[in-house]
């Protein structure tokens, strides 16, 4: 199934690709658009079932929209409604939460910190028993911190 992009947007509403992205922003722009220019992109834009390219945006903004959580593999069995209540908190915003889970290595905890790291995640939750500052993993942690 084909999305429909913002250009396509534009072609069904005669106007410009930046007054489509103007009429989406919501908020002042560059670009400055009558109301019923911007009501009718709008309208075209939900007719047509566009839903932003979340790739796209994450580019643009240099975000992941992604938000990491680790835990330690006993915390799960119990944390549904924990896990139920992040993606509650996240429906509404272009977040998506990418769970993982450690057994008891260090090297399963360094090896999801990597990934996460990697992914450029915006935020991490880590779930468990704390990293000890003579730890393993404690100096990797407080990098991600500092970030």
């Amino acid at each position: 199934m084909d999305q429909i992009t913002m250009a396509d947007v534009a072609e069904k509403a005669g106007v410009s690709r930046s007054a489509v992205s103007a009429a989406f922003a919501g908020k002042a722009s560059t670009a400055i658009l009558r109301a019923e220019t911007r009501n009718r992109i709008l309208d075209v834009a939900k007719e047509h079932g566009y839903r932003p390219h979340i790739l796209s945006r994450s580019f643009i903004k240099q975000q992941s929209f992604l938000i990491g959580m680790l835990g330690r593999e006993a915390f799960f069995f119990f944390a549904l409604e924990t896990l139920k209540g992040i993606e509650d908190v996240l429906e509404p915003t272009d977040y998506s939460l990418l769970t993982v889970y450690n057994g008891d290595w260090a090297e399963d905890q360094a090896k999801h910190l990597r990934k996460s790291i990697s992914r450029r995640v915006d935020a991490l939750i880590i779930v468990g028993a704390p990293e000890r500052p003579d730890g393993p993993n404690h100096r990797t942690i407080r990098q991600l911190q500092e970030r």
